[in-house]
Formats: C-alpha cells, sequence, structure tokens
C-alpha cells in the first residue's frame, strides 16, 4: 500500500467499538483509502494487515478471536475478514424496526434543513419501500418543526420533494437573515445608549435586569427574543432564565407492547395511557442543565461491580431503569446474550424514541450486597445509569423515615409493633448472597427420602406449599449431585417444621471459623444499663439468601418430589457462624446492643438512651431488610430474659422457668435420669456455692462400673442441689474499679473459688 497518504495525515480516525454505524463508515473510508493508495493492487495478506492497522488494538484482538473453521491464515482474503466482521458488527437487519425509526425522525430544534434531509436519507436507506421518492417527500414535510412551511406545501396539489426542500431552505435562509439584522441593530443600539444605561442605574439605585436574558435593554429590543431555550424549547429567553431549569426530567420513557400504527405516519398515540414520564438522563449525551454542578455529578457517582468487571453509575432516583451502553458492555467481555425488550427511551428534546438493542440479568455487588440485576443496553455513548429499584436493593439510596426524638415511656409494646409493622411482617432478606464452598475432595453423597407417616402427610404437603410459596424452598427438576435427608419437627402450636440432615454435606463443608462473642463477654458489656428489650430474629436462619449454586447443594427429597432451600436451612454446620456474622456487622457499633445469635438486646444506660438505641435499631433493621418476631418481643423492661438467664441493673439471676422446672423435677431413676440432671446444675454452676462438693455422691453412679444403688447419701445431694438452684443469688458483673476478693476452697472431691465484689458473688 502506498503509505505517501498516510504521510501526509490523510488517514481515517481509529474505528469506535459502539456499534453498526461506526463500522459502516470505518469499512467505507477503509475502502477508499485503499483504492486511493493502491492498496487493492496488493497482496491479501498486505491489505489485511493494513485493516487491522487500522482497527488498532481492539480490533487485532477481536481478530483473534473469531472462528475461521479451519484453513491457513495465509489464504484467508480482504473480503472474508469484512465479512467476519460485519457478522460482528452489525446486528441482525430488522425491516420493522428500520421504518419504525423511519417514521419516528422529526426535525430537531437547531437542526438544519439539510442536516434534517440527510438524517432522512441515510434511515429511508435501511428500509425496503418501493415508493422511496413519495415516502421521502411525505416525511420531510410532515417532520419540518416550522409549521407554516408545512402548510405551504399542503396548499400545493403538485409539491415535489426537491420544490419542498427549496422552499425549506429560502425560509430558513430568511430567517437566519433577519436574526443576524436583529443581532446587529442590537449591538449598536447598546453600544449607544450603553452610558446612558449605566447612569440610569446609577440614578434609580438597581439595574434593570431583564429577565429573559439577564442583561440591560429597552423594551421590545431583547437578544433573546428570537433564540429557543434549550430546556422547554420555547422561543424567546435563554436557558440560564428557564423557570423550568431547575426541574430535572430530563427523559421520558414509554413502556410500548404493542404499538399500532393508526395512520403512515402517526406512529404513537400521544394521548395513550401506557405512556409515563421518569426523570431520567439524556441517553446520547449529558446536558449540563440536567445537573446544578460538577461536584454533584461526582457525588451521585458510583463504582458497582458487574460481573468481572466495574462500572461507574450515575445514581438517578427518578429512573425506574438501568443503562449500560453497548461498548461498555462489550469491554465487559460478558458472554451472555441479549433478550428482547418492550422498553423504547424517548430522549428529552428529541422526538425520535431509542429502542434498546435489549436486555441482560448481570450479578452486580456493590460492598456486601449482591443481586441480579436487569440492564437495558442502548447503542450510543450513554452514561450507565442505576435507577430507583436498583439503587434502593443496593442500599446506595434508602427511604428515611421521620422518626422524632420522642420517649417511648408511655408507648405499649402492641403501638410500638403497629408502629412498625412493616418490621414484623413477612421474611426479611440480609444483605448479600451465601455461597457455600466445599472441599477439594468432597464426594457427593444422594441420600434416599425417608417414609412419613400417614397421619402428617397432608400437613407436610401444605407446609412445602407455603414455604415454596414464601420464597424458602423450590421445586427441582434438574440432576443435583447432593440429596440430602428431610427432618420433620412438630412445634408447639402443631406446625411442621423442615429441616434437613446434611451430615455428608457438613462434613465436606469450608467453615469460615468466625469467632463469636461468648455468653460471658456479653453478659459483662452490659454492666450499668438499667432499662433493657430483647428482640427475636424471625426466622433468623432464613433471613441469609442462598445462590444458585449453593441452593442445589441444599436439595432435599421428600415423597413429594425433590426441593432445594433457597433460604440457609436449619441443620447446615456453616449457617450459625455466617448468620452471626451477617446480623453482628449490622448492630456491632451501637454500645449497648448485643447480639446473640437471633436475639439482639438493647440495653439502655436509662429511658431515654434505651429509646434511642432502639429507634436506631429499628431504622437499621428496616435499612438492611431485618425482620423481626412480634411475639417474642421483651419491650422496655427492668430484667428480661436473655441467654437463658435474667438481666436487670443488679446483675445476672437464674430464670425462674429453670427454678421452677428443677423443684418439680422427681428423684433419677436411671443413670440417663441422673446424667440429665447433672447436665442442668452443670450449665447453672455458677450459680451454685461448693457444687463439686455437694454433687460428688451423685457423679459417683454415673461411673462405668458404677452399680444404680440409689442410697441416702445421693438423695440428700440431690435435694441439696435443687435447694441451692431455687435459692441461688444475683451475681453482679464484674467491675474492676471496686475492691476483688477471691475466695477459693478445696476437698477430695473438687476445687473451687468465688470472686466477690463488696462481699457480693
Amino acid at each position: 500500500m502506498n503509505f505517501e497518504i498516510m504521510r501526509e495525515g490523510k488517514v481515517i480516525p481509529e474505528i469506535q467499538f459502539e456499534g453498526d454505524t461506526h463500522w459502516k463508515k470505518f469499512k467505507q473510508r477503509f475502502k477508499i483509502l485503499n483504492n486511493a493508495s493502491e492498496g487493492n493492487k496488493k497482496e491479501q495478506k498486505t491489505q489485511i494487515s493494513m485493516l487491522l492497522h487500522l482497527m488498532g488494538e481492539e480490533g487485532i484482538e477481536l481478530y483473534n478471536t473469531i472462528d475461521w473453521k479451519g484453513g491457513k491464515e495465509e489464504d484467508r482474503k480482504l473480503e472474508d475478514v469484512l465479512m467476519k466482521f460485519d457478522e460482528v458488527f452489525l446486528l441482525q437487519k430488522n425491516d420493522l424496526f428500520e421504518h419504525y425509526k423511519f417514521f419516528n425522525v422529526k426535525q430537531k430544534e437547531g437542526q438544519s434543513i439539510m442536516s434534517y434531509l440527510k438524517e432522512l436519507k441515510l434511515l429511508i436507506s435501511t428500509c425496503n419501500f418501493k415508493d422511496r421518492d413519495i415516502l421521502l417527500r411525505d416525511k420531510f414535510i410532515f417532520g419540518l418543526l416550522d409549521q407554516a412551511q408545512v402548510e405551504k406545501c399542503l396548499r400545493d396539489p403538485d409539491i415535489t420533494l426537491d420544490k419542498a426542500i427549496n422552499q425549506a431552505r429560502a425560509a430558513e435562509a430568511a430567517s437566519e437573515e433577519m436574526k443576524m439584522m436583529r443581532n446587529k441593530q442590537m449591538v449598536k443600539y447598546e453600544l449607544t445608549h450603553e452610558i446612558d444605561n449605566v447612569n440610569r442605574s446609577d440614578f434609580t439605585g438597581r439595574r434593570a435586569n431583564c429577565s429573559r436574558c439577564s442583561r440591560v435593554h429597552v423594551r421590545g429590543v431583547c437578544p433573546a427574543a428570537e433564540e429557543i431555550c434549550y430546556v422547554c424549547k420555547k422561543k424567546g429567553h435563554y436557558a440560564r432564565n428557564c423557570f423550568q431549569n431547575q426541574r430535572k426530567k430530563v427523559n421520558e420513557l414509554e413502556l410500548d407492547n404493542n404499538v399500532e400504527h393508526k395512520s403512515e405516519y402517526k406512529y404513537m398515540d400521544q394521548d395513550s395511557s401506557i405512556r409515563r414520564e421518569y426523570c431520567m438522563d439524556n441517553l446520547e449525551t449529558v446536558p449540563l442543565y440536567s445537573i446544578t454542578s460538577s461536584r454533584r455529578l461526582k457525588n451521585w457517582m458510583c463504582d458497582i461491580q458487574v460481573e468481572n468487571g466495574k462500572v461507574c453509575f450515575k445514581l438517578d432516583s427518578g429512573s425506574e431503569v438501568n443503562i449500560i451502553p453497548f461498548h461498555l458492555f462489550k469491554q465487559l467481555k460478558i458472554k451472555k446474550k441479549l433478550e428482547p425488550s418492550n422498553v423504547r427511551l424517548l430522549p428529552y428534546g428529541n422526538q425520535m424514541s431509542m429502542m434498546p438493542l435489549g436486555k441482560v440479568m448481570l450479578r452486580s455487588r456493590y460492598k456486601n450486597m449482591d443481586m441480579d440485576v436487569e440492564y437495558l443496553i442502548v447503542d450510543c455513548n450513554a452514561v450507565p445509569l442505576l435507577g430507583l429499584d436498583t439503587c434502593v436493593k443496593l442500599n446506595l439510596i434508602y427511604r428515611v423515615h421521620a422518626i422524632e426524638n420522642v420517649a417511648l415511656e408511655n408507648v405499649t409494646k402492641e403501638n410500638l409493633v403497629k408502629m412498625n409493622e412493616d418490621l414484623f411482617m413477612g421474611l426479611g432478606q440480609l444483605p448479600g448472597h451465601y455461597h457455600i464452598q466445599l472441599k477439594d475432595n468432597a464426594v457427593p453423597v444422594i441420600s434416599p427420602p425417608r417414609r412419613v407417616p400417614f397421619s402428617i402427610q397432608k400437613k407436610l404437603k401444605d407446609t412445602l406449599d407455603q414455604m415454596e410459596q414464601d420464597g424458602i424452598i423450590k421445586k427441582v427438576d434438574v440432576p443435583t449431585d447432593w440429596v440430602s435427608n428431610m427432618v420433620i419437627k412438630e412445634k408447639k402450636n402443631g406446625d411442621l417444621r423442615i429441616c434437613i440432615d446434611p451430615k455428608a454435606l457438613n462434613m465436606n463443608i469450608k467453615r469460615e471459623h468466625y469467632a463469636l462473642p461468648t455468653c460471658e463477654e456479653i453478659i459483662q458489656r452490659l454492666n450499668g444499663r438499667s432499662v433493657f428489650s430483647v428482640i427475636d430474629m424471625k426466622q433468623g436462619f432464613w433471613q441469609v439468601e442462598l445462590d444458585e449454586e449453593s441452593s442445589l447443594l441444599c436439595t432435599f427429597s421428600t415423597m413429594y418430589g425433590r426441593y432445594s432451600f433457597r433460604k440457609a436451612p436449619f441443620g447446615l454446620a456453616s449457617v450459625p457462624e455466617v448468620f452471626s456474622k451477617k446480623v453482628i456487622q449490622i448492630f456491632s457499633d451501637l454500645e449497648g446492643v448485643e447480639v446473640y445469635f437471633d436475639d439482639i438486646i438493647i440495653a439502655g444506660k436509662d429511658g431515654a438512651d434505651h429509646d434511642k438505641l432502639l429507634l436506631e435499631v429499628l431504622k437499621r433493621a428496616r435499612q438492611f431488610n431485618v425482620k423481626f418476631n412480634a411475639d417474642k418481643l421483651q419491650y422496655r423492661k427492668s430484667s428480661v430474659k436473655f441467654l437463658g438467664q435474667i438481666i436487670s441493673k443488679d446483675g445476672v439471676r437464674v430464670d425462674e422457668e429453670q427454678v421452677s422446672a428443677v423443684a418439680k423435677m422427681e428423684r433419677p431413676q436411671s443413670k440417663k435420669e441422673l446424667m440429665r440432671f447433672l447436665g442442668i446444675t452443670k450449665y447453672l454452676s455458677k450459680f451454685i456455692p461448693n457444687v463439686s462438693e455437694v454433687s460428688a455422691p451423685l457423679r459417683e453412679l454415673t461411673k462405668d462400673r458404677a452399680e444404680w444403688i440409689w442410697s441416702d447419701c445421693h438423695e440428700k445431694s440431690f435435694q441439696r442441689l435443687k435447694t441451692l438452684i431455687c435459692t441461688s443469688p444475683v451475681l453482679r458483673y464484674f467491675d474492676d474499679t471496686k475492691q476483688l476478693i477471691i475466695e477459693t476452697d478445696a476437698s477430695k472431691s473438687g476445687l473451687g473459688s468465688c470472686l466477690l465484689i463488696e462481699d457480693q458473688p
């Protein structure tokens, strides 16, 4: 190829990978350059090399990904390469859509007659019309902005396209000349009367600025009189003086399920009930009037992880759709195919609506939020846009409910639940999805279904149907590698609780081993608190959603087919720590709020401090979609049941229900019953003085070689332990600011010690 032309700078610009329009122009320019430089006389390999060189690095990468289906590279021809790129860049032609774009176009504000005509000719060139000249003439006339010219053409029965163009261009030229004449008169007037205006301003004490142009002039000679405002598209004022300039409505979106062409040109019913308006950015450009400042634009831009790449989106609380431009979609190298979309977009100030290339569901992540998001892909230089619904779900924007700093002293438990009804209804969903990681050597196990008693089969089917309806489980019809057994437990109210027995799965799960706080650590941090509330999270584990792959791992078999949990099931070894980690991350920074699995205690230093904490907990629960159980709410009390103990400002004591249960226990009749009783005493050992010495005779009976003989010493030990539990003291909170005393004791049956603060344990 002759490179002299290239040395003179007459080369085509590097292709922009933003759709078929750029490729068509690039291809045409390349062929012109190839012929002009006599490159078409060179070898095919040389011409292909020059094509790839002009396409740039991204073009070469695209060339390397093309499937040539065999054949040697040196045998390839330029036309074959161009055809392959046509397949990549050119979407399959849709005649109906090409006709739609042609009938849709109208002359835009500020667009010249020749530019408008050029746009029409480009659009009609892609249409399969028989009478192109007639249709082009009619569309040219009916799309003119100047209605006077339209009426003039309608009065002429013999009007032709050339005649209509000449008339429109003449009117356009006359309008431009009149505008220039008015501007010259205005300049001359301003130069002549500049001093007089200044003096008049000094005399009156203020400048009489025009509300249409913000300048000083006499009435009737405003420079903005013939100007078109690009905000409201009306004549007579500048955009900076437009009263609509503060309105941010910069786009219209129309849901078009079935557009009916009532006539050859009226492609849309303007009064249709399906027409709706939304606040969106202009898809082709970002006009300055759509934002108040560049600083505000930066404040509302956010990087979102989309599949394997990052995209900087503008957050638009007035939009109901999400937009990604096609060139950016290609840069993300996403292999998913676009699906047809029934949405069309009408940019503000542009009478031609835009059809997206399609829609696609992409995995999107922001911080700890992870979800599938539907995006519209548009073939233009758009700013990536994130709509309101997605912003809310990703916690980029959330609704702020007005909460006054009022005391809850006179608010009852029932009123509190009613005031926050949304937090006590339905099933919550904590941020993000949990992905179960398996060990590398994991071997799948499929467990056969277990038999279910006939008496509960109907109740089981109803429970499964309800869980499926609530989105907790789903029916599985595809092969799965793991299948666990179903476990059924009956609740106190007679309902069934469905769990799984993932014994084999648990052995192969990689756990996070998140360090959970101990009961002692939590209780110690409650020192100095006097007003308490305890909230129980509703179906706690079910508020953790599994991703698709993990959901299939939690498949279980029933007599009604296989189901898989969409929410984290009870019985999965890794769920408690994952669940606790998510909840602790939400509330852990609140001093006075402690979390232990699905129980949350709110402990205030006084009533006002408690109320402030409780309102903040409710606010965060609403923000992160946490749901609570109204039946288990302990509200604004001086003592509450938490961690199986009674918590108050004085310290910790044994739960009355446990005391009552121990008091009613009868003498053990076997080693198994005795070990159950000793298990209770071990759990409550910190409340029982000298527990080792008192329980020694009973522990002797539990040894393997010990013969079961219940004697007086065993009865005495049994009754003594019951008495000590029923009269157990209140244990104070540890306070290192006060005097500490340690009492110790030892005997042949055990060692013991007691930590005293001001003579109290």
